[in-house]
């Protein structure tokens, strides 16, 4: 398995930092300005944080795809304190997994933005395993059809400046715009509109992640 991304962050002083939901976790190497280096699994979230770092701290992540399953366990067994987190990409394999039906149906949800019964109508199985497979990833379908929205309406205001509000939330899959809004706010942490403005949180939305 190949991670999406590699990122490093490094800071100067203690900060808070925003982070966006985009459906991915993250293989996280911490190193303090004091102290032993700490190897972490982010979790999925399910609206906006922030990430309190100190300074002098130095964050090394891998991001894994939409989906991926981690024993931690063996991960931590794997890891030394001396790795890069580089090395960590040879653990990979033994560590993390990805089911093709996950992808394939999380692949569906994202391009169609329908409903869980058209989904599971579209890969060929019952609801319910829909919903079996789903388990795995950690959040339900509901989960997924909404952020896969809230990221295409991201992406929208951001390429299409100049575009309706109401036609971005028909093109995102909302039954209207105050459907968006009111989305928009739960997983962006502001209005569409007010995401135009926010260069910061624009860019942070448009990071690689689930579609």
């Amino acid at each position: 398995m190949q991670a999406l991304a590699v990122w490093t962050y490094a800071a100067e002083t203690s900060d808070a930092v925003l982070v966006l939901p985009d459906g991915c976790r993250d293989l996280i190497v911490h190193r303090p300005r004091t102290g032993a280096a700490i190897l972490s699994v982010s979790a999925l979230d399910h609206g906006p944080r922030h990430a309190v770092i100190e300074a002098g701290s130095h964050l090394q992540g891998l991001r894994l795809p939409p989906g991926a399953v981690i024993d931690a366990p063996v991960l931590q067994a794997l890891w030394r304190e001396d790795d890069l987190l580089e090395d960590l990409t040879s653990a990979l394999g033994e560590a993390v997994s990805l089911s093709p039906d996950v992808t394939e149906a999380l692949g569906l949800i994202g391009d169609r933005l329908a409903t869980a019964d058209d989904t599971a109508r579209a890969l060929g199985v019952s609801l319910r395993s829909l919903q079996r497979l789903l388990i795995q990833t950690g959040a339900p379908f509901v989960y997924w059809r909404g952020l896969a929205r809230a990221r295409r309406c991201a992406r929208l205001m951001i390429a299409q400046a100049d575009r309706p509000l109401a036609d971005v939330a028909l093109t995102s899959g909302y039954a209207d715009q105050a459907h968006m809004t009111r989305e928009a706010r739960r997983w962006l942490g502001v209005t569409p509109a007010g995401l135009r403005c926010d260069h910061r949180r624009a860019a942070i939305a448009a990071q690689i992640g689930y579609f």
